[in-house]
């Protein structure tokens, strides 16, 4: 019998977006697995004074239920947050997935993303949410 190694289980799924990308969540988000079983935050450049428009517009597209993140708020898996307008998420980086940048509307934020960050996989749009949805099924 051979020994294998445990598979290392992840904490939450963590995305950052800039201001025009409703197409790239959209492109996402309603395509993720309700079997992830994991929470899944999202930090985008929006105006301060924005209202929750997104995550009540995903809440209703989506399978997992979105909500936007509240202060001190414990996270629950299956749980779509948006940080609110002004507001910032900390969260510690481990594996992470850039866009690539021909299959972005405007190519800055994921070439700075590549350019400093330790990237671990550059996918087109259509490709994310099956790539996580695969690495939760194979990973948890």
């Amino acid at each position: 019998m051979s020994k294998t190694t445990p598979l290392k289980k992840y904490e939450a799924i963590v995305m950052g977006v800039s201001a025009g990308d409703l197409a790239a969540l959209t492109a996402i988000l309603p395509h993720l697995s309700d079997k992830i079983g994991l929470p899944v935050l999202i930090v985008q450049h929006i105006s301060s004074d924005s209202d929750d428009f997104l995550a009540t517009h995903f809440n209703r597209i989506c399978s997992l239920s979105v909500k936007e993140a509240e202060d001190k708020e414990t996270l629950v898996n299956g749980t779509i947050y948006f940080a609110p307008a002004n507001y910032h998420l900390m969260v510690e980086q481990d594996k992470t997935i850039a866009q690539s940048p021909e299959s972005a509307e405007v190519d800055i934020m994921p070439l700075s993303a590549i350019n400093q960050a330790g990237i671990d996989k550059i996918l087109d749009l259509n490709e994310i949410a099956p790539y996580i949805n695969l690495i939760m099924v194979k990973e948890t």
